[in-house]
């Protein structure tokens, strides 16, 4: 999958751990969290949920994130990215 984001965000996202998540993985994990985050926000989150129902242990997940804000832009990028590369695609002419 082609990066539609600003090429240090696409670095960024490259390069960073959760990439290592075997894709089914890391998709669900990214379903769950954008699900907790868009019922709760941010700061009501309970990380502790998400790993819960993504099946994951505390310290697989620590391995591949920081903490909860780094998930978040993790889920941010994976979610809206695609969606960024579909407005630079579209002609508004």
């Amino acid at each position: 999958m082609l990066c539609k984001l600003p090429s240090r965000a696409c670095q960024e996202m490259h390069d960073h751990p959760s990439n290592k998540l075997p894709a089914d993985k890391r998709e669900r994990l990214f379903q769950i969290s954008s699900g907790e985050f868009a019922a709760n926000g941010f700061s009501q989150a309970s990380l502790n949920r998400i790993i819960s129902q993504a099946g994951m242990s505390k310290s697989s997940f620590h391995h591949y994130f920081s903490n909860k804000a780094d998930l978040f832009e993790q889920t941010f990028h994976a979610v809206l990215g695609p969606i960024f590369g579909l407005q630079q695609e579209i002609d508004i002419d």
